[in-house]
């Protein structure tokens, strides 16, 4: 079964004369993590929007829980970069809120939110208010209100910017774990190479809006000439593809 499913999409910005993506067709599998990379202006938050619902695409579709079978539901977590978290709240009351929208019980509420709070090292911050946190800690609690429902698909753009050793390892973990023991399919837009390279099953390369590559991270180290990092191969990936322009703004 498939977590994420895009096929044929293009999207086209109003008033742009080139589509921002064209033709745009992966899958994410259950229990599958998916790096999706590309250059800034590539199309990749085009892509994520278009998955999460946000746009609606001119041509083909996307669809969440394909092959779930009739009258079966599946569901998505989406964590923007540019996510907000309302700074006069505190960490607990915005995991709590979040939480209310998808009607979790208070006992399921409880143990998913102190669960995750000890895997992220936040179980001292949860009566801070969300203002006088780092920009780190509120990647960290806007990753919890993400998967607090157990999504099945779960969308995540440049999830760890900034972010320290310590924390970088605490979320490769957790996806890690999240991925395998619940089953979901993870999509995962990131410049960090590092990270994609060591969780990502599979990662899937836009260049001016079309996809140029997908498969193993290995595999697009080998295609590109035998690269000896996964940033050069997209480099040259990159370079070797025919260039195009985008209307996105990453």
């Amino acid at each position: 079964m498939n977590a994420i499913r895009v096929n044929q999409m293009t999207y086209r910005y109003k008033g742009e004369e080139r589509p921002a993506v064209e033709q745009i067709s992966f899958h994410v599998g259950s229990g599958e993590i998916v790096g999706l990379l590309g250059h800034n202006g590539a199309g990749k938050t085009t892509v994520l929007k278009c998955i999460a619902g946000l746009m609606r695409p001119e041509e083909g579709e996307a669809e969440i829980g394909s092959g779930a079978g009739k009258g079966t539901s599946a569901s998505l977590g989406f964590v923007p970069s540019d996510f907000y978290l309302y700074p006069l709240l505190t960490v607990e009351e915005i995991i709590r809120f979040t939480a209310s929208l998808h009607q979790l019980n208070d006992r399921e509420l409880t143990e998913r939110m102190n669960a995750m709070l000890a895997a992220f090292q936040l179980e001292d911050k949860r009566h801070e208010f969300i203002k006088t946190l780092s920009h780190g800690m509120k990647q960290k609690v806007a990753l919890i209100t993400g998967v607090i429902h157990h999504p099945q698909a779960l969308i995540l753009d440049e999830p760890m910017t900034g972010y320290d050793a310590v924390s970088t390892r605490e979320t490769k973990n957790f996806l890690i774990r999240y991925a395998k023991e619940r089953g979901a399919g993870i999509l995962l837009s990131s410049h960090r190479m590092d990270v994609v390279e060591d969780i990502c099953h599979r990662v899937v390369l836009i260049h001016g809006g079309k996809t140029v590559f997908d498969g193993t991270a290995s595999d697009l180290k080998k295609g590109a000439g035998d690269s000896n990092t996964l940033e050069e191969a997209l480099l040259r990936m990159s370079e070797e593809s025919e260039p195009g322009e985008s209307g996105d703004a990453k």
